[in-house]
């Protein structure tokens, strides 16, 4: 009986991503109920054996129809009109029976009142996401107010601007990238044309205000604890090792060579942290890769660097708004992730609390690599690569300091669930600015793996 009510019009054809997430699931269940009432032995755990991998999962998503104007005008006319007459009755004799005289299972004012409020919801919804040119979206289903397809968290120093002026400044750039690895149909879609119909929605997440207190212009080393200065003293060392140990510029190298061999002699000499702490920030400021402008403003920016990246993690508070930030404009929507910096830092710790399948993280100018300082000091612990995420591409120049270990692979290769691809190096080369956000984003090894992913090729 059973056979006769299957589809059989898919019959030979491959499971589709949902089908075979549901199958998975189905046996998930089974086994679960034969271990909860005792049938079998607990020889293992169903959930975390039996679940659908991230690469399959990751096909499931939004996939909202396109609806004619003219065809969605005759469905609501046809709604408004209809009566009883219009619907099925009971077929079986047996749903007859049950009926106790009615025809229909459901009340026609029900259907009525259920065909009302579809109109009322797409006559109203506009402009915050519902029927426009033909496109039928909800972005309220997909986990808020917006719908961000691609978001962006910056990094260090950026406290005195805003989510708009980034994203007005990330944009060009990433569009550029994306055209220039070769898809320019989804550059266009990117920026110039992202605000039509076919548009991908970016949004920055920013949380650079954090870091501002009261009237100052930013945290100065000073407002630093003992425990937070002698963290920021650390990473300017770290910061110097690797620019004396992997710099291509032979002065940037012998300066921080010199640098460093001061600092390890001092470190062992009687002096206060907050003595320590500015030592340290002077060495790293005399570096050429930090003062290519004078001397007072590398300084200015390197305080900025060492302070915010010691808030973020030494400080829960912040950290906990940080992550907050990142969190309201991420949605089951998102498909993809990008963190400059100590922004790169926020999105992987962003990544490891989202519920829902990210396909792409890309992280630029990333500080995990350090060891002793981020990476020992990054949630969870120990660290681990982001269950949601299905491809993660860490992109870094030589040059980038701050970008301490480009191979992320020996530290979170081990851990990445099956299906997923953690890809990364020294791949491009940023010039004069190797930290620089937009010298990164315009490069084709961002753009390609975003390109692919719209196109539907990787």
């Amino acid at each position: 009986m059973g056979r006769a009510h299957r589809n059989t019009g898919k019959t030979g054809q491959p499971l589709s991503a949902a089908g075979k997430v549901q199958r998975i699931d189905s046996l998930r269940g089974f086994f679960g109920d034969l271990i909860d009432w005792e049938w079998i032995k607990p020889r293992f755990d169903p959930r975390k054996v039996l679940t659908g991998p991230l690469s399959v999962r990751s096909q499931i998503g939004p996939n909202p129809r396109i609806i004619d104007e003219v065809c969605w005008a005759k469905l609501m006319a046809a709604g408004l009109t209809l009566n009883s007459e219009d619907l099925n009755e009971y077929v079986t004799p047996a749903a007859k029976a049950a009926a106790d005289g009615r025809r229909l299972y459901y009340p026609i004012e029900m259907i009525r009142a259920i065909v009302m409020h579809a109109r009322t919801w797409a006559l109203t919804s506009s402009p915050g996401g519902i029927v426009q040119r033909g496109k039928l979206t909800r972005d309220d289903e997909l986990g808020g107010g917006v719908m961000a397809t691609i978001v962006l968290v910056h990094g260090i120093a950026q406290e005195q601007k805003s989510a708009d002026t980034l994203e007005e400044e990330w944009l060009p750039d990433l569009a550029g990238g994306v055209r220039t690895a070769g898809f320019p149909q989804i550059a266009d879609r990117l920026y110039r044309l992202r605000s039509g119909p076919d548009g991908i929605d970016a949004r920055m997440a920013f949380y650079g205000d954090l870091f501002l207190r009261g009237d100052q212009q930013g945290v100065e080393p000073e407002e630093l604890s003992r425990a937070e200065r002698a963290l920021a003293e650390q990473l300017a060392m770290e910061w110097t090792a690797r620019a004396a140990s992997r710099s291509t510029d032979e002065r940037s190298r012998r300066a921080a060579s010199q640098e460093l061999a001061q600092l390890r002699q001092t470190a062992g000499e009687e002096q206060g942290a907050r003595a320590a702490a500015r030592n340290a920030i002077n060495s790293l400021a005399r570096i050429r890769w930090f003062a290519p402008f004078g001397m007072g403003f590398a300084e200015r920016f390197v305080i900025r660097s060492l302070t915010q990246v010691t808030r973020y993690l030494s400080d829960d508070t912040l950290r906990e708004q940080a992550l907050a930030r990142v969190h309201a404009v991420l949605t089951p929507g998102t498909r993809v992730l990008i963190g400059h910096s100590l922004g790169s830092v926020v999105a992987f710790e962003a990544a490891q609390g989202f519920d829902h399948p990210l396909p792409l993280l890309i992280t630029i100018g990333c500080p995990l690599g350090l060891r002793t300082v981020v990476y020992g000091r990054v949630r969870p612990q120990p660290p681990r690569f982001p269950s949601a995420v299905h491809r993660w591409v860490n992109i870094a120049d030589r040059n980038d300091i701050v970008a301490a270990e480009p191979d992320l692979t020996p530290l979170f290769g081990p851990t990445a669930p099956p299906g997923a691809v953690l890809e990364g190096g020294y791949t491009v080369q940023n010039g004069a600015k190797p930290h620089q956000a937009d010298f990164y984003l315009t490069k084709a090894q961002v753009g390609r793996p975003i390109g692919a992913l719209f196109s539907g090729t990787g």
